[in-house]
Order: C-alpha cells, then sequence, then structure tokens
C-alpha cells in the first residue's frame, strides 16, 4: 500500500492515495525516471512504513476524535507500522 501511495499524484482505489500529491517528485518527474525522484519515491515509502512520530499535528488530531485529511488513527495504522 505505501509504494501505491507514494505515487506521484496517485489516489488509489483504497483511498489512501494522499502521500504521493504533495512530493516534489510528484511535479518535476512524475514518471519517476531521474536519480532524485527514485530517491525522494523511496523515501517517502520508508517513512510511510515507520512508526508516526511521537509528537505530530495527526496525534493531536486524532486524540480528540478528529480526522487527518479524511483519514483516521486506523487508517494511517493500515501502512505505518504500530509504535502507537
Amino acid at each position: 500500500m505505501c509504494k501505491a501511495d507514494c505515487l506521484p499524484n496517485n489516489y488509489h482505489e483504497s483511498g489512501l492515495g494522499m502521500h504521493g500529491l504533495y512530493r516534489a517528485y510528484s511535479t518535476f518527474d512524475p514518471h519517476l525516471e531521474s536519480p532524485e525522484g527514485k530517491a525522494g519515491y523511496a523515501q517517502c515509502v520508508k517513512r510511510c512504513l515507520s512508526p508516526i512520530q511521537r509528537i505530530t499535528i495527526q496525534r493531536a488530531v486524532w486524540a480528540v476524535g478528529l480526522t487527518w485529511f479524511g483519514k483516521t488513527r486506523t487508517d494511517c495504522l493500515e501502512c505505518h507500522v504500530s509504535g502507537w
């Protein structure tokens, strides 16, 4: 899911297509052909799989029962490893 989610300008059927939308490679290398684009994509996938940091806006938003760009804590933890 993280690999699909980090694709440039992607919004796949699972509804988790947010990470690739705001990456620099989305505009300068939408086909991930450059070394920089490939490196940025790999970094996105790695961060997607890592635990969500202890101090983030997302955690505060979820703690009060709201969603982060329409995603709940459960939605995001489908990709991020637990570490909550």
